[in-house]
């Protein structure tokens, strides 16, 4: 085989193999990824475009002075959960995680400093049951609390999306 035949080979096996890990998702396509972006609470972030966004004002569970929005997969329903922002508040984002943990038994998986949106933060990934993973991400900004709360059987599974989704958080 001469050189351009081999040439001409390898670029077919390279186009056959990403065709392949675009259609079997094991690339994220950013093209797929919408951005949720709320000017009164003042940030933004991207998430897969087959999620449901839905946000949560004034109704049963929602305290007044908080603005949530729910956030879930629309072919996976076990993973989900929120952004929230509060505006009180009353507590550093490590005293809340650690007190809400300390009222409970679960299993602290992992405890890092990152950052979100460029302010220092806290991820905290903790097991509710032997299946069930919870992944929060608080961080404070101008006076106002914002965390991220993700549930699943799957966090695992989905660590790219997630890393997807707090890289792309920003303070606007």
């Amino acid at each position: 085989m001469n050189r351009r035949s081999s040439l001409i080979l390898g670029t077919l096996v390279l186009v056959l193999l990403l065709s392949n890990a675009l259609a079997c998702g094991c690339v994220e396509r950013k093209s797929e990824w919408k951005t949720y972006e709320n000017k009164e609470w003042k940030f933004k972030f991207k998430y897969p475009a087959d999620w449901k966004m839905m946000e949560l004002r004034g109704i049963l569970g929602v305290p007044e002075g908080v603005f949530c929005v729910r956030i879930g997969s629309n072919y996976d329903p076990i993973i989900g959960g929120f952004v929230s922002v509060d505006k009180h508040l009353f507590s550093s984002c490590e005293e809340g995680i650690k007190d809400y943990l300390s009222r409970h038994s679960y299993k602290v998986q992992e405890w890092e400093n990152i950052t979100l949106g460029g302010e220092p933060a806290i991820k905290v990934a903790y097991a509710t049951s032997d299946t069930q993973k919870v992944m929060d991400i608080c961080a404070v900004h101008k006076n106002k609390k914002y965390e991220i709360h993700l549930v699943s059987d799957k966090l695992d599974q989905r660590a790219g999306q997630i890393n997807q989704i707090v890289e792309s958080f920003e303070f606007i």
